[in-house]
């Protein structure tokens, strides 16, 4: 799944996801998307979400699908170079943070990761 409330960054991430083999449920609103998971929570593997949205931010939306489906992983994107999940006690709710522009690159890398990782495994990292 991939949240965004950019229209142009949605549709561009969801379009280079799938060029590298990934099925994408996209939304540009984080309440929509929490809705989709709460109704489905076996449907999705991995969220990326971007952090400053209307409604409700990543990390809110994060802790959210955490409550509810507590094994699927949230990697946030950000434009905000001083943010910092652990300063906002979201250390235990996110995956990663990887910050925009994105080097797509590194977010193939970190959604391989996690989909074939240990169940058991938990980090935050920056990715700049």
């Amino acid at each position: 799944m991939v949240v965004d409330d950019d229209k142009l960054v949605l549709f561009a991430t969801t379009k280079i996801l799938e060029k590298h083999g990934y099925k994408i449920s996209s939304f540009n609103d984080p309440v929509l998307a929490f809705e989709a998971i709460q109704k489905s929570p076996d449907k999705y593997s991995v969220v990326v979400s971007d952090q400053m949205m209307p409604g409700l931010t990543g990390l809110d939306l994060a802790r959210k699908i955490k409550e509810c489906s507590p094994d699927v992983p949230v990697v946030l994107l950000t434009g905000f170079s001083d943010f910092n999940p652990e300063e906002e006690g979201g250390e235990n709710d996110i995956y990663e943070v990887h910050m925009k522009p994105l080097d797509y690159g590194k977010l193939n890398e970190t959604l391989q990761s996690l989909l074939t990782r240990d169940s058991s495994e938990s980090m935050v990292a920056l990715v700049s």
